[in-house]
């Protein structure tokens, strides 16, 4: 555990903290916040290191409380307040009934108190993770705001039983399966807006009826599927299955887009050019900032310094989970020359395994080498839906306010 606290005593520095948060967001915390993110953060840690060495009996109320001092870090990151705003309160009770056994251990969701301030912190960064083709991205899904569980009762096996992972100890323990199930997402290429979800049930079905009982099973066990449409079903070989939705269907076979998706394609097409244009409006400091967040939000961390006089490029980067590092270069207008030269000078270091070269306002089109798919060019629509797809368009439009 203690090579894991490594990064974590990073952000004990207030100092560190300030520019991590300007970095990422764009926006700078005083020097004050920053000092408190910094002893929210201390606190966690001391709390879990205490908890490795403390006996069983004592334990688990260390590292709460170290999960707390954790969440009031974020909370404060996330909404710039000061920790003397935050709700003293944990926001949940325990409702555990007297001489009863674990499994009956359960809590109830109060009207306010850390538990709401964290979760609505967080809840518009829900995403859902994939890869595509070995590079990891992300789709916006905000998580619900806490309000819709005021009052709600918790048992620990609604806990344990969403839990990836423990499935297998969950049916063993508690005599009943665990609600979680693996999924595949396929965006398709290109992206449109949409995805399909894919789910292998391990119980097979043998006519309609089965087939019917088994969806509503799965709806009733993950609310989320009730937001999806069922429209395809393998390994059903009879013909007596009826279709609710014939006019979609119908227009699924023949190729018609649906109209709500034409109408939201030619809004999102008209966003894309009115934020193509604002790009190009944006002062060359906040451009570099701009595309600093990108890479940050898309899983990239900096390794040297944003701009200035760099020998280079103006960002080297580096991919987490891959290792990859990639050199940035970020121009408000430019050539096919001056690109060709970067590409140059990029090989010349020979320790890249990618570049990626940004301009808002290219002198004609910037095409990169066919036989480099390791260099990628961002320029007008291609990178005004990369700003789009990582949820900074206001971020642009305030800049141009």
């Amino acid at each position: 555990m203690a090579d894991d606290w490594y990064d974590i005593k990073f952000l004990e520095s207030a100092t560190n903290v300030r520019q991590l948060l300007s970095n990422s967001t764009g926006r700078t915390p005083s020097a004050s916040i920053a000092r408190e993110i910094a002893v929210c953060i201390q606190q966690g840690r001391l709390f879990f290191e205490a908890a490795a060495l403390a006996p069983i009996q004592i334990k688990p109320l260390q590292i709460y409380y170290g999960v707390v001092a954790f969440a009031q870090a974020v909370i404060v990151a996330r909404s710039g307040r000061s920790l003397s705003t935050i709700a003293r309160a944990h926001g949940l009770k325990d409702v555990t009934p007297l001489d009863t056994g674990v499994e009956e251990l359960a809590l109830r969701v109060e009207k306010s108190g850390t538990f709401q301030e964290f979760n609505d912190a967080i809840a518009p960064l829900g995403r859902i993770l994939y890869f595509d083709n070995s590079m990891p991205k992300w789709h916006e899904k905000p998580f619900d705001e806490a309000a819709g569980l005021r009052n709600q009762r918790i048992a620990i096996t609604d806990i344990l039983a969403r839990t990836p992972g423990v499935a297998d100890k969950f049916a063993q323990t508690f005599g009943s399966a665990a609600k979680t199930i693996p999924i595949m997402l396929h965006f398709g290429t290109p992206y449109t807006g949409s995805c399909t979800l894919r789910i292998d049930d391990p119980v097979l079905f043998s006519d309609r009826a089965s087939l019917v009982a088994s969806i509503q099973e799965m709806r009733a066990a993950y609310p989320f599927l009730e937001r999806w449409r069922f429209t395809k079903v393998a390994a059903y070989r009879r013909t007596i299955c009826a279709v609710a939705a014939e006019e979609y269907l119908l227009r699924r076979i023949n190729g018609v887009e649906e109209p709500v998706g034409e109408k939201s394609a030619a809004a999102r097409s008209a966003m894309i050019d009115a934020l193509t244009e604002s790009l190009g409006n944006l002062h060359w400091k906040d451009f570099e900032t701009l595309i600093d967040i990108i890479f940050s939000r898309s899983g990239w961390h900096r390794v040297s310094a944003l701009g200035g006089s760099q020998r280079t490029v103006d960002l080297e980067i580096e991919q987490a989970t891959t290792g990859e590092q990639a050199a940035v270069q970020v121009k408000s207008a430019a050539s096919q020359r001056m690109l060709n030269e970067y590409i140059e000078r990029v090989d010349q270091a020979e320790r890249f395994d990618r570049f990626f070269f940004v301009c808002h306002s290219p002198k004609g089109e910037l095409v990169p080498p066919e036989d480099r798919p390791d260099v990628h060019v961002w320029t007008g629509r291609k990178l005004a839906e990369t700003v789009l797809r990582v949820g900074l368009l206001d971020w642009v439009l305030e800049k141009n306010d």
